[in-house]
């Protein structure tokens, strides 16, 4: 087994910064062949639900061995931001880290932290499956501080508003925009389309880019604000996920063939 997770984490952060498009998935389905067959498709990187799912820890390290068949990077959102929650995560071969639910400095330098060995950071150690049981422990100790992805969700205004501050701290390996949980935050929820969430979206991509910081987000169904967030310089999407592409097709399927039949019946 080759240090996998390391060699993932790096060619991503690649890919996220080297202006190129970057698309994603999201995973929320226990059944890791999921995850086998999705990834199939190329996607670049995928990222899995733990906080919203019924994931547990035996069942996301099966989606990470999944994931592995085609070298693609796995970034887990944890229920919390919370260091605990982490380190098991990394151990068994996750890329990265999605934190949700972060608001002022201090969350994000906690989350930052979490992701690291020491000195940098508050890691505790005992990597398995991500520094190949043990056989690959200097090379995985040398690089993992570099090379593990700490993104942090953007779904709370009081982030934004604190930004300009955000930016500067060092470590931070891209943002995730959630509109929906981010409009509630502003008293709109079931709004991700209003005008101040959108607003307070394009403050935030332009204060990000600016740093220098890659941005993540869902790919908007709205062409003129996808168009906008690309001129903005957001070259990193998901292109949906395991729940959305089966209901989409379970949906078109059924109308399709109802359709076709009962024109063919009544012809």
């Amino acid at each position: 087994m080759t240090v996998y997770p390391l060699d993932a984490a790096e060619r991503l952060h690649q890919r996220l910064t080297d202006d190129s498009v970057c698309v994603g998935v999201n995973i929320s389905i226990t059944e890791p062949t999921i995850t086998e067959i999705i990834c199939g498709a190329g996607y670049d990187f995928l990222w899995i639900d733990a906080e919203h799912s019924s994931i547990d820890l035996p069942v996301l390290n099966n989606h990470i061995r999944a994931a592995a068949i085609t070298q693609t990077p796995v970034v887990v959102r944890v229920q919390w931001n919370h260091p605990g929650l982490v380190k098991a995560v990394l151990d068994m071969g996750a890329t990265g880290v999605l934190f949700p639910l972060a608001k002022t400095v201090a969350d994000v330098e906690q989350a930052i932290a979490a992701c690291k060995y020491p000195p940098e950071g508050m890691r505790g150690y005992g990597p398995l499956r991500a520094n190949a049981y043990g056989r690959q422990s200097a090379d995985y100790l040398a690089r993992a501080n570099s090379a593990i992805q700490p993104w942090i969700m953007v779904e709370q205004i009081e982030l934004i508003d604190h930004i300009e501050e955000i930016v500067k701290v060092p470590g931070i390996a891209a943002f995730y925009v959630g509109w929906n949980d981010l409009a509630g935050s502003m008293g709109l929820p079931g709004q991700r389309n209003h005008p101040d969430v959108i607003g307070a979206v394009e403050r935030f991509v332009d204060t990000a880019v600016a740093a220098g910081i890659p941005v993540v987000m869902g790919a908007p169904s709205d062409e003129a604000l996808f168009n906008n967030m690309i001129a903005k310089g957001v070259r990193n999407f998901t292109g949906g996920g395991d729940v959305t592409f089966l209901a989409s097709m379970a949906d078109q399927r059924i109308q399709y063939v109802r359709e076709y039949v009962a024109g063919k019946v009544g012809s």
